[in-house]
């Protein structure tokens, strides 16, 4: 299964220098800090990640940004190793 999501708002894309820290536990952007708690992204990896799949960003400046996640078709055999800290 994979899935998308696109956002085309006020402040469209992510500069390349920010991608790598996105999924990163409490990371937050300069001009957008402090308007959440830096956990969504990370929270949402695990999530996918602990199914046995895959999300990731693609974005450039002043095109939006397409946060995208794959998930098998069944479920993994065993549970997958914590893989959370220090992803990129």
């Amino acid at each position: 299964m994979r899935g998308s999501v696109r956002d085309t708002g006020p402040g469209i894309g992510i500069p390349k220098a920010q991608q790598a820290r996105l999924f990163q536990r409490h990371w937050q952007a300069r001009d957008t800090a402090h308007q959440g708690s830096g956990l969504g992204l990370y929270i949402a990896r695990g999530i996918v990640t602990a199914h046995g799949g895959r999300l990731w960003v693609d974005s450039d400046e002043g095109t939006g940004a397409t946060f995208t996640f794959t998930l098998p078709e069944s479920p993994p055999s065993h549970p997958p190793l914590d893989t959370m800290e220090g992803e990129v």
